[in-house]
């Protein structure tokens, strides 16, 4: 009877080990399947950062462009506020005709 009670113990390990293998393969088509979740969540996200890092690069460019444009005309503005006064005085100034009369 000791060899029937190791068969049949052994017969419920081989069940025990069979459903043990069972919830153990499911488990890893969990872990499968939640990794290509990940990986499918990472290229989106991955994709999404280099677009946006596009964008930031487009933005920066486009704001030194602007910024170079304002402090271009503000320069532009200063050196047109320098020169009317020296229009103006140019202006008054009364023009000679050499001979020590002006031109009236």
């Amino acid at each position: 009877m000791n060899l029937a009670n190791e068969v049949s113990t052994m017969e419920t390990e081989l069940i025990s080990l069979r459903q043990e293998n069972n919830v153990l393969k499911r488990q890893l088509d969990m872990s499968e399947f939640e990794l290509d979740q990940a990986k499918k969540a990472l290229a989106k996200s991955s994709a999404e950062r280099d677009h946006h890092m596009s964008k930031k690069g487009e933005l920066k460019a486009l704001l030194d462009a602007a910024g170079t444009l304002l402090v271009n005309g503000v320069r532009k503005y200063h050196d047109t506020i320098e020169q009317e006064p020296e229009e103006q005085a140019q202006i008054e100034k009364p023009v000679s005709n050499g001979d020590g009369t002006n031109g009236t």
